[in-house]
């Protein structure tokens, strides 16, 4: 009788300090392939690929992955645009589907473009709205709390 010791299976899949899962590895890249690839007869198929497949992926590829010091600086201005990139996503989606049925680009070209400009939107809402905005208010508050004898909120 063989007797497995399932306690050496992550030494086994460890490559270069890495866990590698095979196939699974290149997973993010097929569903970004395919999710790009869009036929308006399939929306259904594309949104239920979003929430099963695609999110999924991400959380649990992202759970594998320990920033740097620079990309922890990149996720984390990433993580305080995050609200700003939801409030914005529509009305650059919009005027980016226009451009596509003006100039009859594919979506697929205009991918990346779409991201980076919303990205970048989101990054300067942050820096030169959200910011001052939040400083301000702090100060406010500050003042308020100090004229009240340290009351504060």
């Amino acid at each position: 009788m063989v007797d497995h010791d399932h306690g050496d299976i992550p030494d086994r899949i460890l490559v270069h300090g890495r866990r590698s899962l095979g196939a699974i590895d290149r997973l993010p890249v097929v569903l970004f392939l395919v999710l790009i690839w869009n036929p308006s007869t399939l929306r259904w198929a594309y949104d239920l690929g979003v929430v099963l497949l695609a999110a999924p992926a991400l959380l649990f590829f992202g759970s594998r992955f320990e920033p740097g010091r620079i990309g922890s600086r990149i996720a984390a201005l990433l993580g305080d645009a995050s609200f700003a990139l939801y409030a914005i996503h529509s009305p650059v989606a919009h005027a980016f589907q226009w451009l596509e049925r003006k100039t009859g680009l594919a979506s697929a070209l205009l991918a990346i473009p779409y991201i980076l400009l919303s990205i970048t939107l989101a990054v300067a809402c942050v820096r030169w709205f959200d910011q001052p905005v939040r400083l301000a208010l702090r100060r406010a508050t500050r003042k308020t709390s100090a004229t009240m004898g340290g009351a504060g909120i």
